[in-house]
């Protein structure tokens, strides 16, 4: 089976965008607010698994999405310097972008934070052996 490719003006896939943009700043800072509500659990001397799993599932989430959100974020600011838009339509390009990418930036500290936590339990190394059987290394 063949692909077609379209090809689209920079107003199009501009209008396409946004709605992407917009799903994963909702996703990723649901991720954010998830991550606040384990770091707590993280911090006891010992670590219940079903805490140390969900952060565990949070780190990996985070990492598999960022090379997808990097891409999506590359098109909208490459649409935002070189494409003819709109005036409405880069302001709300512009606006979901940075929305986005402020997540993302948030995103990155508070997974980092679970990852260094992670990779201090103990407890953890079962985790990270089920993890590896299905990835290739478990970014924590």
């Amino acid at each position: 089976m063949s692909h077609q490719v379209v090809t689209l003006t920079g107003q199009e896939a501009a209008e396409r965008l946004i709605p992407v943009l917009r799903d994963y700043a909702v996703k990723v800072s649901a991720l954010n607010d998830r991550a606040a509500d384990i770091i707590p659990g993280l911090n006891v001397a010992t670590i219940l698994y079903a805490v140390a799993l969900d952060a565990a599932r949070l780190v990996c989430l985070r990492d598999a999405l960022d090379k997808p959100i990097s891409a999506i974020t590359q098109q909208a600011s490459g649409l935002l310097e070189h494409a003819e838009l709109e005036s409405v339509v880069w302001a709300e390009l512009k606006l979901r972008l940075d929305e986005l990418e402020e997540h993302l930036h948030f995103s990155k500290l508070m997974t980092g934070y679970l990852a260094a936590l992670l990779k201090n339990s103990p407890q953890v190394a079962a985790i990270r052996k089920q993890v590896e059987q299905y990835r290739y290394k478990a970014p924590f």
